[in-house]
């Protein structure tokens, strides 16, 4: 944005694994704060991800998982069209972080830490990553840890199916029909646009966007949304023609994540289309 001489100011809030129930919640809470001056806020709706029973028990998890967020879960769930197995064990997730919610378990380590212990956010700014944080001013690449070390060396190992999902990817943007709307994801497509409206309705205007992932071939709710409503703007980066760095192995962390030098590329792509539609004020899917 700097580039093209305009200056805005931007706060990244990205929450990493977060599900569509998870992100709706804080939307929420970062709306009732009414910002005076916020102006523009990206949303990123992962049809993908849902809740696993590993982090039930996570203080994370257990937080967001109201009675409303988890039946918001739980109804996105059953829109999808995964094993019973599968579906059971991401039910009975939603339904043990719920619990512990209401039984105060998970949550009370916080209270302790906060007005207790104290919790000193001097000492926490001194932590190695902590100060990386501050330099890259809130940006969290996955190369400086080992967390997901094993994703990577499996997307390492895996390569040739790799570039099979980019090609069918490719060919399944080709036979995209933008007109016609998904009626099996009536529910996922309802909560996409009421979060639209609940940002709109505070004067801000909400872009959705879709990230470069090569996983699943479903349509996304994003591209829906569009269908249903012509008015909504939507950055599309999820098409490996388009944007082929992004797309590079030598960008790429795992199937789903951009390493350091992809995900500065997809910043800087991100502006670009950001300052598109800051000149043309036009509504649609970017690029055109």
């Amino acid at each position: 944005m700097v580039e093209q001489n305009r200056e805005i100011k931007s706060f990244n809030w990205g929450i990493g694994g977060g599900t569509v129930a998870e992100i709706d919640f804080y939307l929420r809470k970062i709306i009732a704060l009414k910002p005076a001056n916020l102006k523009w806020l990206f949303i990123e709706y992962p049809d993908g991800l849902d809740e696993e029973l590993r982090n039930s028990g996570s203080a994370r998890s257990i937080y967001w998982h109201t009675p409303k967020q988890t039946i918001l879960a739980l109804r996105i769930m059953l829109e999808k069209k995964h094993p019973l197995r599968l579906n059971f064990s991401t039910a009975y997730g939603n339904l043990k972080s719920l619990l512990y919610r209401i039984l105060w378990i998970g949550r009370f380590s916080n209270f302790w830490q906060n007005k207790v212990l104290g919790f000193n956010l001097v000492e926490f700014i001194k932590k190695p990553q902590s100060r990386v944080l501050i330099q890259e001013s809130g940006y969290y690449a996955l190369d400086w840890g080992k967390v997901l070390i094993r994703t990577k060396q499996y997307f390492q190992n895996n390569l040739d199916d790799y570039y099979n999902r980019v090609n069918r990817k490719i060919d399944e943007l080709k036979q995209r029909n933008t007109a016609s709307i998904n009626f099996s994801k009536t529910y996922s497509l309802k909560v996409l646009k009421n979060m639209c409206d609940r940002v709109e309705e505070q004067g801000i205007k909400p872009i959705v966007f879709m990230s470069p992932a090569i996983m699943g071939y479903e349509e996304p709710t994003a591209i829906e949304l569009y269908k249903l409503d012509n008015t909504s703007v939507l950055f599309a980066f999820n098409n490996p023609e388009t944007f082929p760095t992004l797309y590079k192995v030598e960008s790429r962390w795992d199937f789903t994540h951009l390493n350091d030098k992809g995900a500065r590329e997809f910043t800087r792509f991100m502006a670009e289309q950001f300052a598109k539609y800051i000149e043309t004020k036009k509504s649609g899917i970017y690029p055109f």
